[in-house]
Parts: structure tokens; C-alpha cells; sequence
């Protein structure tokens, strides 16, 4: 819905919110039957229970979230075997070159990780990323959604550059 065809940007936030609350109980997506992720030319299955994917380059998302779980508390399960254990992943960050795949559940588990009650659900680093999309599904890139036809999208680390950052100057303070 665009600014243009409603003209306010309230009425468009509106009908946002209303799709957004119909979707909570009508979509129901298995992203396993939808999609295919390949991370450096490996093929990543998906776990069954995910609603959506995020592609990360730094390590916070949606206004300075811990998507990936850097500061939340991870259990300590027992598994039978070796086979059972989850992968284990280095911490983002913006100098390694390595992008992050992070799935979601749905918006109340968006919620959860906004209240830093959990993280989302760890799947894959790496610099070479592959999705296939087999089905129309939602997207949004910086905040813009639509409805992505199938596809096949890549996302490739392709270098570095220097960023410049305000320093701090301390406050001289005059004591008597």
C-alpha cells in the first residue's frame, strides 16, 4: 500500500497492521517445502517449524537486536550422540567476513527477541549464500515488503571497507 494511494501515512500503517494481524492466523508456511538454502555450496536443511529467514551481515537487526543470541543464556541439553548436537557457530562479527542465517518462528517469537527473553534460531554462517525460492512468498529488504515470485537470490561476501566513527571527546573537568 503506498503513501500515494492513501494518503496519509497513518492510514498506511493501518492497513499494514490490519494484513499483519490477519496473517498471524492465516499463514502458515513450511519453508522446507518453499525454499532451498545452500551456504557455501552446502545444502542447509531447514528446521520444520520456521516461519522466516533473516540474512545477516552484523550482528543485530531491527533497531539494535540480538538476533543472533549473543547475550542470551543457552540451555545446556544432554544428547544421546553425537549426531543429535546442534552445530556450533562462531559470534558475528563485521570483521570476519562471514554472513548469518537466522530463522524465526513467527512474530510472537520476534517479540520474545525484542524482549530479550530468547534468541532466533541459529542456522548457518557463512560467506556464499544460496536461496531458491519454489513458491511466491513475502519478503522485505530494509524495511520494504512484497511478494517475492520464485527465484533464486545470492548473497556474497565481496569485501570490506572503512568506516569513520565519531570519537568521544572526554570533558575536561575543572576541580577547586
Amino acid at each position: 500500500v503506498s503513501t500515494q494511494s492513501t494518503g496519509s501515512r497513518w492510514v498506511n500503517k493501518g492497513w499494514y497492521g490490519s494484513f499483519g494481524f490477519k496473517s498471524l492466523f492465516k499463514w502458515k508456511s513450511n519453508l522446507q517445502e518453499c525454499c532451498e538454502l545452500q551456504v557455501d555450496g552446502k545444502k542447509v536443511t531447514l528446521p520444520r517449524h520456521l516461519c522466516g529467514l533473516i540474512f545477516l551481515n552484523i550482528p543485530s537487526y531491527g533497531g539494535g537486536c540480538d538476533i543472533w543470541g549473543r547475550h542470551v543464556h543457552r540451555s545446556s541439553k544432554k544428547y544421546k550422540d553425537d549426531s543429535e548436537k546442534p552445530t556450533l557457530f562462531q559470534m558475528p562479527s563485521m570483521e570476519d567476513g562471514m554472513l548469518e542465517v537466522v530463522g524465526l518462528t513467527g512474530a510472537f517469537h520476534m517479540a520474545q527477541i525484542q524482549a530479550k527473553l530468547t534468541a532466533g534460531v541459529q542456522i548457518a554462517q557463512g560467506r556464499s549464500i544460496t536461496l531458491t525460492l519454489n513458491n511466491p512468498l513475502p519478503a522485505q529488504y530494509d524495511g520494504e515488503p512484497w511478494m517475492q515470485k520464485p527465484c533464486q537470490i545470492s548473497i556474497n561476501f565481496i569485501g570490506q571497507v572503512q568506516m569513520l566513527k565519531k570519537v568521544k571527546k572526554k570533558k575536561k573537568m575543572i576541580k577547586f
